[in-house]
């Protein structure tokens, strides 16, 4: 069955909007003159990103010196651009665990893979700042979203593994319906409106020599991607057919020797963060 390039951006367009809560701190997290506790007394009303605020501001992973037993609390220690991403996290990880046939995914595998890209990206950005890192985490997050509406066209399409040619999946979207999931992911980070930063990151994450800025951050998703690829952390019916841009270390001041030792951190804190996000196993 024949999709269009409009039928797929329709569908895009068409995806759960967040609840109301999430959609008023992500609003509120926008305005520069933004006050922290209306930030908290708002997530407060919601009892999924309370929960997620208290219990990941109390995790290891942030390793705050001492307990935090209230969400304001929470939001003054963590800051608007961690808070920004637990905010994410909790809405997105309601339709991103599941599977997906038509990459041949299975539940849980698309989740563990984008948190995988969010924790690398962030850990490679740590070095240029806390503003730059928390970015690259939310655009690793999210950089994989459009896969959600190309499933059920891919569904019909029927790929054969052995007809692909070693062709990794952006080319196998955009030779059969012109576009591919990156854009379409990039159609739904303007739609949520989120900064510039990561929705150019998230539309070029899979080439990142075509950033014409924001290229940190595209660089470390796509370095971070490929690093789950190698991972076999949410391989689907494409293997690992992924072209890793040389180009992407030189901005990071990165070597190609360093991943292994990427890899190993990111199994790591995604082995540690699990219980705190909600990711399941079958």
């Amino acid at each position: 069955m024949f999709v269009s390039i409009d039928e797929l951006i329709n569908e895009a367009e068409k995806m759960p909007p967040f609840s109301l809560v999430a959609k008023k701190a992500l609003s509120l997290l926008l305005d520069p003159d933004l006050n922290m506790n209306e930030l908290g007394n708002i997530l407060r009303t919601d009892q999924t990103l309370a929960s997620l605020v208290l219990r990941w501001a109390n995790s290891a992973y942030y390793g705050l010196p001492q307990p935090v037993y209230s969400v304001n609390h929470a939001v003054m220690y963590l800051g608007q651009n961690v808070i920004r991403n637990l905010v994410l996290t909790a809405s997105l990880w309601s339709f991103m665990d599941k599977d997906l046939p038509g990459y041949q995914l299975k539940r849980g595998d698309l989740w563990k893979h984008s948190v995988g890209i969010a924790i690398g990206a962030k850990h490679l950005l740590e070095k240029f700042g806390t503003k730059e890192s928390e970015e690259g985490y939310s655009a690793g997050l999210i950089c994989d979203i459009g896969k959600l509406v190309f499933d059920k066209a891919l569904r019909n399409l029927k790929i054969n593994p052995e007809d692909m040619d070693n062709k990794p999946f952006p080319v196998i979207e955009r030779d059969n319906f012109g576009i591919d999931h990156a854009y379409l992911g990039y159609l739904l980070a303007k739609r949520w409106n989120l900064p510039d930063p990561i929705v150019g990151a998230i539309m070029n994450h899979h080439q990142p020599s075509l950033a014409d800025e924001h290229k940190k951050i595209t660089s470390a998703v796509h370095i971070a991607d490929s690093a789950l690829m190698i991972l076999g952390i949410g391989v689907g019916i494409d293997g690992l057919k992924y072209t890793l841009e040389p180009e992407a270390f030189e901005v990071l001041e990165y070597s190609e020797k360093e991943m292994e030792n990427l890899m190993l951190y990111i199994n790591t804190q995604i082995n540690e963060l699990e219980p705190y996000v909600g990711a399941t196993e079958e």
